[in-house]
């Protein structure tokens, strides 16, 4: 899935999270792209608009205070300014939040999981005449506070640490006390966990009308970094310790000339070019027991250069229905050069807990260093075709196929040995998609539905062999389900919303020839089989100007598995949770508003992901239950 904001896409997704705030819209496009705008992708695309400056004066202010697993406390605002009349305005927004600790290591008694974070942005839009428009906007984020943190070692036998690691019994020969099942009660390790992310950019956003031809230039340059001290193994024992600093850089150009669609003959015709950077030292460290300390050093840098030609046209063939073409070049240029060095400690373990390497204890043999420079080069040609049937204004029929593309890449290195990268192929998709939306009884019933298949081939699987995470292809795998959206408006006040999925993922082929595992058959990891969203809203005026508004969420999402082997200790079994809100609105928009919230009702502690060993399986929990209130004003 490809994440753009503001049409730029993210190459690297670290403190995305931060910057979505004063959004315009958010769009949700399914199934390959790439015909009309961006990048290349094979599994769809979530792009975020921010509100974009206006020519009135006008702006909002919103803070939450909340309590229940972890504390929050976060002010959002911004603020709209023309300086000249239709011609010039400038917005600026900004957000700060605080995230309390939420568990507790009970061995040392001390909280973790907290994070604090700030981000801002400034637009300038100017608008010289009624055919041009140019937006200019910066920002920033940072963020600090404790990493991903893998806790819960949930233990598969009694003993886990006398012969059940590779390297004989745990540290001392004292085994490692089985963790409380009190999500909120760990036993971590004495290292100091953490997490950073600073991120600035720029885009340059240009766009003219030339009558019946507008063209739309993006220009755009981002820059990150990204340092976390990770506990792996989520016990006391401290096996598995990891350091990752990435720095990161993309920029990009892209420009898009689009015909006026109300003609017969419409279409949008771009190119695309985006540079990424990335720089990696990362460190891997194990203390088992002497003389098996280690410590493995990856130093890379990846750049990959990314061009596309895309062209999408539209025919009207009767004022009914329509037919849609798209055709996309791409060249996709990646290198990885670096080195992978391999170190036995001894008693002299390294200082990662503050980033430090001892480096009299790590003078190793030639043989443990590999140096390596490898690229990958791929060209591959996507499209998309699609026929839209309107019989009535408030009907769409339509039906769409399309093939989708994603480059390979490398896996730095295999488990716990001093090897070079191995490569992974690209992978591809046909998808096959049709469904109908509908608008009924003036407009108290809106249904979409859909039924989709996607055939995929050398599919990208990601997966982890102890601390180590790795990229694989299975050769092919089919994904066939379909969605059902119903919003009814029975009366006046009164909203409900409705969506069933049903996705039915499988590996058709999928030989593990490290392990000679056969996954064939099996259900596709991170692929849920049923997803059920459900609300109800109910709005009524109070006071002239003001409405009181309820409204209840709940979500459903049957077992998921995290892995190509379907083992249920590695992924998350299924789940309902919903939210509760109350508040009263300004009718109109603009005024103060106050809100009570219970989110999370049902306390569920879902598992992000998880991480096998060899007795026993590390996971990341979600926070429970959240509630507190918002106040608000908008002007």
């Amino acid at each position: 899935m490809a994440i753009y904001i503001d049409d730029v896409y993210q190459a690297l997704n670290f403190g995305i999270g931060q910057q979505i705030y004063d959004l315009q819209r958010v769009e949700i496009l399914r199934g390959p792209q790439g015909t009309t705008f961006g990048k290349n992708t094979t599994a769809g695309a979530v792009a975020f608009f921010s509100q974009t400056p206006t020519n009135v004066v006008e702006g909002y202010v919103t803070g939450r205070l909340a309590g229940g697993d972890q504390s929050r406390r976060s002010i959002e605002g911004a603020i709209n300014l023309p300086v000249v009349d239709d011609k010039l305005a400038i917005r600026v927004s900004g957000k700060i939040e605080d995230l309390g600790n939420w568990y507790r290591d009970i061995g040392l008694n001390r909280g973790h999981g907290g994070q604090n974070s700030a981000a801002g942005r400034f637009q300038l839009r100017w608008t010289p005449d009624a055919d041009t428009s140019v937006n200019f906007t910066a920002y920033a984020n940072r963020q600090r506070g404790d990493a991903s943190l893998f806790y819960r070692g949930f233990f598969n036998i009694a003993d886990p640490c006398t012969g059940g690691f590779a390297y004989g019994t745990c540290p001392g020969g004292v085994a490692l006390p089985t963790p409380p099942r009190n999500a909120n009660e760990v036993r971590i390790n004495d290292f100091p966990t953490s997490e950073t992310v600073d991120n600035y950019g720029l885009t340059l956003r240009v766009e003219h009308d030339f009558g019946d031809v507008n063209l739309t230039s993006i220009s755009h340059y981002r820059r990150s970094k990204w340092n976390s001290i990770t506990d792996l193994d989520g016990t006391p024992a401290d096996l598995f310790v990891t350091t990752n600093p990435i720095k990161s850089q993309q920029y990009g150009q892209e420009l898009r000339l689009a015909v006026d669609p109300t003609k017969p003959l419409s279409g949008i015709f771009g190119l695309y070019y985006q540079s990424d950077r990335a720089d990696d030292d990362a460190t891997l460290s194990s203390f088992f027991s002497e003389p098996f300390d280690y410590l493995t050093r990856f130093q890379t840098r990846t750049k990959t250069h990314t061009y596309g030609i895309f062209g999408n046209l539209t025919y009207k063939i009767t004022e009914d229905l329509s037919l849609t073409g798209g055709l996309r070049k791409s060249i996709e240029n990646r290198r990885l050069a670096g080195l992978t060095a391999y170190y036995l400690v001894g008693t002299e373990n390294p200082d990662i807990s503050i980033g430090n390497v001892n480096s009299d204890a790590l003078i190793p043999g030639a043989d443990n260093i590999l140096n390596y420079d490898v690229g990958v080069k791929a060209k591959p040609w996507t499209w998309d075709a699609t026929v839209n049937y309107n019989p009535r204004k408030n009907l769409l029929i339509y039906a769409r196929v399309a093939k989708g593309f994603r480059s390979g890449g490398f896996n730095l290195a295999q488990y716990l040995e001093p090897l070079g990268p191995s490569a992974f192929g690209p992978e591809t998709i046909q998808s096959y998609e049709g469904g109908i939306k509908a608008d009924l009884f003036d407009g108290i019933l809106r249904v979409n539905a859909s039924v989709y298949y996607y055939d995929y081939s050398n599919q990208q699987v990601t997966f982890s062999i102890g601390p180590v995470f790795a990229t694989d292809n299975a050769g092919k795998s089919t994904i066939k389900g379909g969605e059902l959206e119903v919003t009814l408006k029975p009366t006046q006040g009164l909203e409900l919303r409705g969506n069933v999925g049903y996705s039915d993922g499988k590996y058709d082929r999928y030989l593990d020839v490290g392990t000679n595992t056969d996954y064939a058959g099996n259900r596709l990891s991170y692929t849920p089989k049923w997803t059920v969203n459900g609300t109800a809203a109910y709005t009524f005026p109070v006071t002239s100007g003001y409405d009181l508004r309820a409204s209840t969420t709940w979500a459903y999402r049957s077992r998921v598995f995290f892995s190509a082997d379907n083992n249920p200790d590695i992924g998350d079994r299924a789940r309902t949770t919903g939210n509760l809100r109350l508040g009263l609105e300004p009718s109109e928009g603009r005024g103060f508003s106050l809100a009570g919230f219970v989110n999370n009702v049902t306390n569920q502690h879902a598992v992000g992901y998880s991480v096998p060993w060899i007795d026993f399986t590390s996971k990341v929990l979600s926070p429970g239950i959240s509630y507190g209130i918002e106040l608000g004003y908008r002007w």
